[in-house]
């Protein structure tokens, strides 16, 4: 199974293999919630001047001096059991682990938003295979329809671009095509771009009209990959649901896939028995 993501999928997060039924995919996320609500009660500060147990209401005359138990004058510090000064957790430890349990919320939230729409967990378990067909304007599901034009189709993400990429697989007279023309952020961009163009380097020759169609197929996605590739790395400043929880990871690079050195023995076969 191909899987070009960055981060863990809708899957992963919430800890589900991909066949989980509807079911499961409700149980996981309600205790996923639960536990996060839980670790939140754990962190709460304890509240000053509230917590005085039950017959403290009358002190003890005061004297100049605090002392302790053991009669021994107070500092200004409290120490621990060990006799070391007591650290506790700062405000900003407590903010930093509120703010990831945020972030691991809205996670939950999405993946659930995902998982539960059987359109949008389609589109999902195609990305893991890296199958990006359903990007296809013609193919394009009904029930998606509305989707922003300046946001990534596959993460969320931006800035974007939206160029034309093409996928060809040759037959003996005609072709088959598959176009991407959505909008997409650099890293999915250059992801489906790689992934295409490597297919039809392999694929695209076969048939006498697939060569020549498949020859300007190759030089279309080169413009659009240069396209992407001029785009600044993205940025998502909310989880939403999508296809993809992340941008897409881009590599390998073309160069080190097998569809450019195939047509360049083809291109060195044919050559050879011209000549």
């Amino acid at each position: 199974m191909t899987r070009p993501l960055h981060a863990p999928s809708w899957y992963e997060i919430l800890g589900l293999p991909r066949d989980a039924s509807a079911a499961e995919v409700r149980r996981a996320h309600r205790e996923l919630i639960a536990e996060l609500d839980k670790e939140a009660g754990t962190d709460a500060p304890v509240p000053k001047g509230d917590d005085k147990p039950s017959g403290a209401g009358k002190s003890e005359p005061k004297t100049g001096k605090s002392e302790s138990k053991t009669g021994e004058p107070k500092t200004g510090k409290s120490e621990s059991k060990t006799g070391e000064p007591k650290t506790g957790r700062s405000k900003e430890s407590r903010e930093g682990t509120g703010g990831e349990r945020r972030k691991r919320r809205a996670e939950a939230d999405a993946a659930f938003a995902v998982l539960r729409d059987p359109a949008l967990r389609r589109e999902h378990d195609m990305v893991l295979d890296g199958d990006f067909s359903f990007l296809d304007a013609s193919q394009a599901d009904p029930d998606l329809a509305g989707r922003s034009v300046d946001t990534c189709s596959l993460c969320g993400a931006g800035p974007v671009a939206e160029a034309s990429l093409l996928r060809v697989t040759g037959a003996v007279l005609l072709w088959k095509r598959t176009r991407a023309d959505a909008p997409l952020c650099r890293g999915c961009g250059l992801a489906v771009y790689r992934s295409f163009q490597d297919h039809s380097l392999k694929a695209g020759w076969w048939g006498v009209a697939a060569v020549f169609y498949n020859a300007w197929a190759t030089l279309q996605n080169l413009v659009s990959g240069r396209t992407y590739s001029r785009l600044d790395d993205p940025e998502s400043p909310e989880i939403e649901p999508a296809p993809s929880p992340s941008p897409l990871d881009p590599s390998p690079p073309l160069v080190r896939r097998s569809g450019p050195w195939f047509s360049g023995g083809l291109a060195a076969a044919l050559l050879v028995v011209l000549v």
